[in-house]
């Protein structure tokens, strides 16, 4: 198996701790590439790309963005409070 797929793959199969996904997959790691791709968006805008296209580079990481939630609802250690922070966080980067 390569590096790739044991990403993909621990994650979805809850073989990588609740907590590390939640708070270093999802509001770290997560929060800054959500945050680097919305800046390239509205750089792009501010240079005179069209805004479908800013919209479309800001939504880019969003497939990423529910597949980390999806995880950690999969996970059976994660509990109530993982679960709403998860959901929480999600709204948040989509939203911003």
């Amino acid at each position: 198996m390569n590096t790739a797929q044991g990403y993909w793959s621990s994650r979805w199969r809850a073989a990588y701790p609740a907590g590390r996904l939640l708070w270093w997959d999802m509001v770290c790691v997560g929060t800054l590439l959500n945050l680097a791709v919305s800046v390239v968006a509205l750089i792009s805008v501010a240079l005179g790309a069209p805004l479908g296209l800013g919209v479309v580079i800001h939504f880019l990481p969003l497939p990423y963005n529910v597949f980390l939630c999806l995880s950690l609802w999969r996970h059976p250690d994660a509990g109530t409070g993982k679960h709403g922070l998860a959901l929480a966080w999600l709204a948040l980067v989509t939203l911003i």
